[in-house]
């Protein structure tokens, strides 16, 4: 699929599942219902609004989205908000109501003014009156960058407020950090910034303003190694469309050429210009070498280096804010055994509350998580939602309280005779991923259908691998007493002719196969399953 059919396709799939979450009036919600959020209800809108430019959207959703915003509009022009805000720390007080008035009128402004427009006189005098409201009150959050970048872009759509977009630009140009290469703001600087680079972008009527460029080079560096910006899902849809607004704006005269070299080593060379400047390629670097990349020609290109790593499960990150422990009994299990998986969160951070917290549930493999058991969840009203996706069970919960441990439990069934390593799991704040936390079940062995164990013919010591050390372990056993594995020792695997009788001769079959070419192990061979023979060799 090439890269504009997938964006296409992605598009349409987007807005296809976005409207499964439309409420009854008119609005959307993270999970549906009768009553919209404010907030999910304008981010919608505006994005649906935009989306205009690249695919059919039905009017009607939009009109609606726009008339149950319009319906929590107070008096004054602001709006009356809910409890689904984007930060928790806003809960309350006037930067909340006014950050809120802000964000609302500029989804109405991008329904109103972006093509093909057209709207009801309801909406635009609506949108005039809310507009009023930001230009009326901008001196009582005259130090919350946040607040105030939100308004800049939302006024610098309106008709009629262009004097007073550029006093709150001003205003946020004496907050701005230059501590780091450009320009940013605080709080929340991905997002912030974001938003002050939209407005320095579209300020003196279009011209824009030259610290724009500042503020888009900050942005840049924010970049993170799965390609999104900042730390949230919010951090990056902002970051892109200021990253978007100003790709509109750049000149496209540039002739660059890349050079990735290891000394007198040339490994890589890249020529960008106005044919592929929008293009992005990934260059496979080498370890341990000294690497120069240097740039020579006309023009500037941004470049990221990424570097990725395994961590083993034993040695995953400890936990911060957040805690997670899956409990479920792994000792012996049979097939088609139901076994109760109990997950227990712990939320030990600075906030109050946090915000929605998504939680993975790793299902091993050879086990199946059982709908009703998940169901039973959402009707308890413990989660939200909770959704099956490949080899995890998704549970939405609304927030935590901190110090307040929630406890759920669901249930899954044994399907097969496996023997696998425990799943990770992973707990999450969706609008803040620096709470988070992770757990990792011990291995796990499902027994047959008579209580038979899961091995492989001639691994003596349970390592998934055929070597000599299984030989080495098999005589150690015999002649030395040692256990080659913790716990009890499967006679059987080590039985390599499979004759119920452990002795030498099943050493010198095993390594008559590895080094002679000679007759392999018996079944179970070379994939793990249980024995087909009964004898007294316990395993």
């Amino acid at each position: 699929m090439k890269d504009g059919t997938k964006a296409e396709y992605f598009v349409t799939v987007g807005y296809q599942r976005e409207l499964t979450f439309q409420t009854d009036d008119g609005g959307f919600a993270a999970f549906g219902g009768a009553n919209g959020s404010l907030w999910l209800t304008a981010f919608v809108l505006s994005t649906f609004a935009g989306a205009r430019e690249v695919r059919d959207i039905d009017e009607t959703v939009l009109a609606r989205s726009a008339a149950m915003l319009l319906s929590r509009q107070n008096a004054d022009g602001s709006f009356r908000t809910d409890d689904f805000l984007i930060h928790k720390e806003m809960d309350g007080g006037l930067s909340n109501v006014f950050a809120m008035a802000a964000y609302v009128t500029n989804a109405l402004a991008d329904y109103v003014y972006l093509p093909p427009g057209g709207v009801s006189g309801d909406v635009t005098t609506a949108l005039s009156r809310a507009a009023g409201y930001l230009e009326r009150n901008r001196t009582t959050v005259n130090d919350d960058a946040y607040s105030l970048s939100i308004a800049a872009v939302a006024l610098g759509k309106v008709p009629g407020f262009a004097a007073a977009t550029e006093g709150i630009i001003d205003r946020l140009l004496q907050l701005a950090k230059t501590d780091e290469v450009g320009f940013h703001w605080e709080p929340y600087p991905v997002e912030t910034t974001g938003y002050a680079a939209m407005a320095l972008l579209e300020a003196n009527s279009g011209a824009g303003r030259p610290e724009a460029a500042g503020a888009i080079e900050w942005l840049s560096t924010r970049r993170n190694s799965l390609g999104g910006y900042g730390e949230s899902t919010q951090d990056t849809v902002v970051a892109i469309r200021a990253l978007f607004q100003a790709a509109r704006k750049v000149h496209r005269d540039l002739d660059v050429v890349l050079t990735v070299l290891s000394g007198a080593e040339t490994l890589y060379s890249v020529h960008v210009d106005e044919s592929n400047f929008d293009l992005s390629r990934t260059l496979e670097l080498p370890l341990n070498r000294p690497l120069e990349l240097r740039s020579t020609g006309r023009g500037n290109v941004g470049y990221q280096v990424a570097r990725r790593f395994n961590i083993p499960g034993d040695t995953l990150p400890p936990p911060r804010n957040l805690t997670i422990d899956i409990d479920y009994d792994s000792s012996h299990i049979e097939v088609d055994d139901v076994l109760d998986v109990r997950v227990s969160l712990n939320y030990t951070g600075a906030k109050a509350r946090t915000g929605m917290v998504i939680t993975d549930v790793g299902i091993p493999t050879g086990f199946e998580a059982m709908r009703s058991s998940l169901d039973a969840l959402v009707e308890s009203r413990v989660a939200s939602r909770v959704e099956l996706a490949g080899r995890k069970v998704i549970v939405y919960i609304d927030g935590l309280d901190a110090g307040k441990p929630l406890s759920f439990a669901f249930q899954m069934r044994a399907l097969f005779p496996v023997r696998a390593e425990g799943p990770v799991s992973r707990a999450y704040e969706y609008y803040d991923a620096t709470v988070e936390a992770f757990h990792r079940h011990g291995q796990i062995f499902v027994f047959g259908p008579n209580g038979e164990k899961l091995f492989i013919r001639g691994d003596a010591n349970s390592d998934g691998v055929i070597n000599i050390t299984d030989a080495l372990a098999a005589l150690g056993y015999l002649f030395l007493g040692t256990n080659p594995v913790p716990g009890v020792f499967c006679e059987d695997s080590a039985d390599t002719n499979d004759d119920g009788d452990l002795n030498v001769t099943d050493v010198i079959r095993l390594l008559g196969y590895l080094f002679l070419g000679g007759q392999e192990p018996a079944a179970p061979f070379p994939s793990e399953g249980v024995d087909p023979t009964p004898d007294d060799l316990r395993c």
